[in-house]
């Protein structure tokens, strides 16, 4: 088992012999007689060094990696069982396991943290560098594909955590590229941002005497005043998308 990369380590075992009356359950702790009890503390990484090692290479340092069980405690108590011979003997095994979590959150969650937020970098340059924008946010994208791509399935087609994790960035920074188009198009002058032109001159009536309110509205209504509104608010709700999505995320998996 050390030449096996897993992603669980094992941090205890128990160990515990009863016997039980025949007419009864011999699961109920209630009743029959605990003859052996022992329980082992298994010490998280106590030979990462050794995966696939040979005792007769790397002699007792091995042998001890493969071998050790860690800080047992022992309960006997077969003197206190009587007629044991008519019972039903039982043996039951307890492992336990921790996930690896770390090698996750520093190979996966957090470099694709930083992608997802270098994405948003997008916002912050003129709607008009659509070429820097494009370029960020697809070089972001096969960033993420990249990483989910290059995982060890193992077989495994079930969808996992990490699968949910990697669509959902994925997810977001198609959405930034999509806002880039977006605000380039309005700032170009789209067929839908110069009908939406018409339609707000068309409700300015005249109005007798010098005025300059159709100038206003003209400026607070300029295909550059909405493509940066736009940028604006994506620079506020993009990090808050994101927030909320990785609060789910954890809430989820970890509660």
């Amino acid at each position: 088992m050390t030449a096996v990369t897993s992603q669980f380590e094992m941090t205890g075992l128990k160990l515990r012999s009863r016997v039980a009356p025949l007419n009864q359950d011999s699961s109920d702790p209630t009743t029959g007689c605990d003859m052996f009890e022992a329980n082992c503390t298994f010490p998280a990484n106590h030979c990462p060094l050794m995966k696939g090692c040979t005792e007769t290479l790397d002699g007792d340092e091995c042998y001890w990696c493969k071998n050790l069980v860690g800080t047992c405690s022992y309960m006997s108590a077969t003197d206190q069982c009587s007629n044991t011979s008519a019972g039903l003997s039982t043996l039951e095994i307890q492992l336990r396991f921790s996930r690896r979590r770390w090698s996750h959150v520093f190979r996966t969650f957090v470099p694709s943290v930083v992608i997802v937020g270098c994405s948003w970098m997008s916002f912050w340059l003129h709607p008009r560098d659509i070429t820097a924008r494009v370029q960020l946010c697809v070089t972001a994208i096969l960033a993420l594909i990249t990483m989910a791509g290059n995982r060890k399935e193992h077989g495994i087609t079930v969808v996992r955590a990490e699968d949910v994790w990697m669509c959902g960035g994925v997810i977001l920074v198609i959405l930034a590229l999509f806002e880039s188009v977006a605000v380039n198009s309005i700032l170009r002058g789209s067929v839908f941002n110069l009908s939406f032109r018409r339609t707000r001159r068309g409700r300015v009536g005249p109005i007798p005497g010098p005025s300059t309110a159709w100038a206003e509205e003209e400026e607070t209504s300029s295909p550059e005043t909405v493509a940066n509104r736009i940028d604006f608010f994506s620079r506020i709700l993009f990090p808050i998308s994101f927030t909320v999505f990785v609060a789910g995320f954890l809430l989820y998996y970890l509660a």
